[in-house]
Formats: structure tokens, sequence, C-alpha cells
């Protein structure tokens, strides 16, 4: 599994990570570390799976908060923290300690978001959907309607699917041209030569619209797609494959 940096000076307090593909029980197609419940894998292995990284960050039997993500920008409270108990939302908002919080991922970005003043976090799943519906944005104010002030929130974005694999046709680049208030280095190519996203850029772009100061949003600057080995990927292992996750405890 991979943290983010951004993150390190509250280790101590809380853990970010995202996990790989290695190290579980899942068979093929979704060979290894497979965590989402929802792709056909056997329901035994995954439970395994989850507790093999539950074991892995000293969280043995702590219990799940999963979304039924559904690509869009709605946000749920991780409550129950029974397996898959937030129906139709892509972020989980917590404020528990000792929970894990989990977003699944195979080509999408996370964008986890951390305040360190109130011992609080958002894990967002952010595929381009979600990402020109500005899940991320929103996040950051659905925190502050919590009691977060802009300025102390922390964020993490990537690491998914870069601009490198990802061409998009003229629909998903209608969604974010210069109108819709992304930054041109948002997407690169044109309509004749087709586009390519590169949804890190746009998700830091929308955080920072929000309100986030750039120095506050750390990045991961690398593409899950071309590292196959390591991430699962739809576009790449067409869509019938495992999830990787990323994922947040509040210590």
């Amino acid at each position: 599994m991979y943290s983010w940096q951004i993150f390190a000076p509250w280790s101590d307090c809380m853990t970010a990570v995202i996990t790989t593909r290695s190290g579980g029980v899942s068979q093929a197609p979704y060979n290894w570390l497979n965590l989402a419940g929802h792709v056909g894998d056997s329901p035994e292995k995954v439970r395994t799976n989850r507790s093999i990284i539950a074991g892995v960050l000293n969280s043995a039997g702590a219990g799940w908060a999963t979304a039924k993500q559904v690509h869009g920008c709605e946000i749920s409270r991780a409550g129950s923290y029974d397996a898959d108990s937030a129906p139709g939302c892509d972020a989980l908002y917590t404020t528990e300690t000792g929970k894990i919080s989990a977003i699944f991922l195979a080509d999408c970005l996370p964008v986890i978001l951390y305040d360190p003043c109130r011992h609080t976090g958002t894990v967002c799943h952010a595929g381009w959907k979600g990402t020109a519906l500005g899940i991320a944005g929103k996040a950051v104010k659905y925190m502050c309607s919590e009691g977060s002030r802009r300025e102390d929130i922390v964020a993490a974005v990537g690491p998914g699917i870069g601009p490198c694999c990802y061409p998009v046709g003229r629909e998903v680049a209608e969604a974010f041209s210069d109108t819709r208030g992304f930054p041109e280095s948002v997407l690169t190519g044109n309509e004749f030569a087709g586009y390519r996203l590169n949804l890190e850029a746009a998700n830091r772009a929308v955080l920072i619209s929000a309100g986030l100061d750039d120095s506050r949003i750390g990045s991961a600057g690398f593409c899950t797609a071309c590292r196959i080995h390591e991430f699962y990927s739809c576009r790449k292992e067409g869509g019938i494959t495992g999830r990787h996750s990323a994922l947040m405890i509040l210590r």
C-alpha cells in the first residue's frame, strides 16, 4: 500500500492509504487483494482480504464503512459501519475513531480530506462524472457545515488513471471545458486527434476553487493504469476485475 506524504505530520492520529492488488487471496480475474464485494468475487475471499488489510493497519476487528458508489456527488456520514451501509453515495464523512472508511477504485481517483483541528475526514470516489459534478468541493463544503474551516483542511488527490491512458470523447471533454470553470491544462488534444483528461489536475482545481490553499493539497503523480501489476484497471482489464481501496482510519 501507499500513503500520502502530506498527511505525515498526523500519522500518530490518522491513517490514510491506498492499497495495491498484491497480497490477497482472490483468484482471477480479481487477483489478488480485491476489497470490493460488488464485483462478483467470493464474499469469503473479500472478507479475508479486508481482514488482511485491517491487520496490517493494526485495526483487526475494526468495522468497515463503505458506499454503494454511483458515480455521483452525494456525501454520507459514515455511521453504522456495516458493510455497504451507505447506498447511493460516493463520499463518506467520518468522525469516529478506530473505524475504517473506504471507497473502491479501478481507474477512478480518490480524494482524501482531513481536518487535524477537529479530527474529522472524508474519503471521496472521483471518476469523471463525480469530478465534473465537483464532489471534492462539495466534500469541503460538507466538512465546513460540520464545523471545519477551509484553512484547516488538508487534502490528497490520486492516484488513478492518468492522461497517458485516458482518452475521452466529446461528451466528457465538454464537461471539463474552461467554460465549466476548469483550467485548460485539464484537457489535452482536440476533437480530431481526440482528447485526454487529467483527473488529478481537475480535482486539484476543484479543491482550490472550494477555498483550499494549493500548498495543503498533495498529489500522487503517477498513473495506476500504467502500473497494472500493482493496481486494478477497468480499462486495461476489460471491465471485469477487482478493486483496490483508498481508506482512512481516525486513531
